[in-house]
């Protein structure tokens, strides 16, 4: 181990929000804990982004979901920092090649529709003709058009606490609002709301939703450790929903739902955050024979870049061949991946695409998850997905949804 005063600086910008923060210091104490991360002191680097700032305008018409981004990058170009931690579904699905990500564990990935401290609704069903639902995302908002066409959205955006107040303020005519349960769940808020859980069957969720990214910049030394915070589970997941969405154009004006997740041979979902929890429980088992093969060290107070590149070598061949593992999530039983998959306009009037798709995948793969012949199989569904998202029209779907967002103007 080392010194304190031996210990590298290593900088995590992150919005300055309650949300980010706390995730911000999830990853934090993640990498204070961890013994190859031990040359490193993890520091925190608040910011506030331009995503926060324009709180007035959908998302879709002040640059897209690379305000949340942006600042946290810059400082990352200016070597003010080493690493930004995200949420997922904030960063665009065709990123910046100047980085790499790692992917953390997730719970809950659901939506959520919550309404106001004393409101006797439990349900979007049951709202009145013409209640009031609050959102900014044009993919909430078709699948509010397709699920629950009685209701009638308004638009809402800023930080989770801040949305939560203007549901609580009865000038501003929110019936029920429409969040992400993930952040919710973080903060601890739902316990004085009542909020229903939309079922992901009907209700699909944004690609990578729920889940924390670490972003690395490729141009310094510590990027090279990145694949030792990742969960596999949700690498895996989260490339083929992201990817799906890349290769369709994804954006904040495109309203499209993909969500991924593993099944067994009963055809019953497994809990991909128990899944994570045997990888996470397992490594602390194979980190001890790592430290054995190689150790982190430094020259002269710099990184020795080739160690780390054996490091994560070292690391990878571990995860793949490690029996115990292995039997771990053999009982899983895992089978398949299944896709979900929604697009739609935002009256859904002209074009609802709601499909679900399967691919044959066991735990033998996910441990191999780095490996080419996996990324190989993950690209034929997302290749058939893609086809036959085309096939049926696909395309003329952004067109449709610009014309209806300017003509609510």
């Amino acid at each position: 181990m080392y010194m304190k005063n031996q210990q590298l600086p290593l900088v995590i910008a992150t919005r300055n929000s309650d949300l980010a923060l706390w995730q911000a210091r999830m990853v934090q104490q993640l990498i204070a804990e961890h013994p190859v991360f031990s040359q490193f002191q993890p520091i925190l680097l608040p910011m506030v982004s331009t995503g926060d700032k324009k709180l007035e305008t959908s998302l879709a018409k002040v640059g897209g979901k690379g305000l949340f981004t942006y600042e946290l990058e810059q400082a990352m170009e200016q070597r003010q920092a080493q690493i930004a931690v995200h949420s997922l579904k904030d960063v665009p699905v065709t990123p910046d090649q100047k980085y790499t990500y790692s992917y953390l564990g997730r719970v809950y990935y659901e939506d959520v529709a919550v309404f106001p401290t004393g409101s006797k609704w439990t349900r979007l069903e049951d709202l009145p003709q013409d209640s009031v639902v609050g959102t900014a995302s044009v993919r909430r908002r078709a699948l509010l058009a397709n699920k629950y066409p009685h209701l009638k959205v308004k638009l809402l955006r800023g930080n989770v606490n801040t949305r939560l107040a203007k549901l609580d303020d009865p000038a501003q005519g929110y019936d029920a609002i429409i969040l992400a349960r993930a952040g919710l769940e973080r903060l601890g808020l739902l316990a004085n709301y009542n909020y229903q859980i939309l079922d992901q069957f009907d209700w699909v969720s944004a690609p990578g939703q729920g889940i924390v990214a670490i972003q690395w910049d490729k141009a310094q030394l510590p990027s090279i450790l990145a694949p030792l915070l990742n969960d596999p589970v949700n690498y895996v997941l989260s490339y083929l929903e992201r990817t799906v969405s890349a290769k369709l154009g994804g954006s904040c004006s495109l309203p499209l739902g993909v969500y991924a997740y593993f099944i067994n041979s009963e055809g019953k979902a497994i809990s991909s955050s128990q899944l994570s929890k045997a990888f996470q429980e397992q490594q602390a088992q194979i980190l001890p024979q790592l430290l054995a093969r190689v150790q982190p060290t430094t020259k002269q107070n710099n990184l020795d870049s080739e160690q780390l590149k054996l490091i994560v070598k070292t690391y990878l061949e571990l995860i793949s061949s490690d029996p115990t593992l292995k039997k771990a999530l053999a009982a899983f039983d895992i089978q398949q991946v299944r896709i979900n998959f929604y697009a739609g306009d935002l009256q859904a009037q002209e074009f609802t695409l709601n499909r679900a798709y399967t691919i044959t995948f066991n735990h033998e793969h996910l441990v191999n998850y780095h490996s080419p012949q996996v990324t190989a199989l993950l690209n034929h569904i997302i290749q058939d997905i893609v086809e036959e998202a085309k096939f049926a029209g696909f395309e003329k779907l952004l067109p449709i949804v610009e014309r209806q967002l300017a003509d609510k103007q």
